[in-house]
């Protein structure tokens, strides 16, 4: 892997990068973020403006008025593509061709990064299509109903009941030994 610093508008000689930052260094997930950042950037730079889920905001100034969402005035669209949580990325679109738009432009960005999705652990769920529609290297995607996210179970029908339950079962198996005593 080659570097170069840009400093001022001008670009050092490229220099042979050989080594990185060691595991639980505290620079190492600033470095990754960074890294993580660019190829975010490169993968979606040259998809459409709206490709992704559109959030509308207002920039008033003001606390939250409900009587106010339907005004044009200081509001901002944008789209949000991708949750991002340490090494963990979560792709989001509205309809099943902008998202297997966005697996592929990101699986590009990170096979020329060195980067590699693990197929095993990526899965798809959508409320669309069968996400065995959706491939990523030709290989389609596990369909699934619901899965675990930052330690929450994020489910296809929007409810919490499997989240509910599993707290249940777990506050029961914590407590359960306790009433014994």
């Amino acid at each position: 892997m080659h570097g170069t610093v840009q400093h001022i508008g001008a670009n050092s000689p490229e220099f042979n990068i050989v080594s990185g930052v060691k595991q639980r260094c505290v620079l190492a997930s600033t470095v990754f973020g960074i890294y993580f950042s660019t190829v975010l950037n490169h993968a979606f730079s040259n998809l459409p403006e709206n490709a992704g889920i559109e959030l509308l905001t207002r920039s008033d100034g003001r606390f939250y008025n409900s009587s106010r969402r339907k005004t044009k005035t200081n509001t901002r669209r944008f789209p949000v593509r991708e949750l991002l949580y340490a090494d963990d990325a979560a792709v989001r679109a509205d309809t099943t061709n902008a998202l297997q738009q966005l697996l592929d432009s990101f699986a590009e960005s990170c096979q020329l990064f060195g980067l590699t999705i693990s197929l095993p652990k990526t899965v798809g769920l959508s409320n669309v299509a069968p996400s065995s529609d959706l491939t990523i290297h030709p290989q389609p995607l596990e369909n699934v109903r619901s899965l675990k996210y930052l330690g929450s179970t994020v489910a296809l029908d929007v409810r919490l009941s499997e989240e509910i339950n599993l707290c249940i079962a777990w506050a029961a198996s914590t407590f359960g030994p306790l009433s014994k005593r």
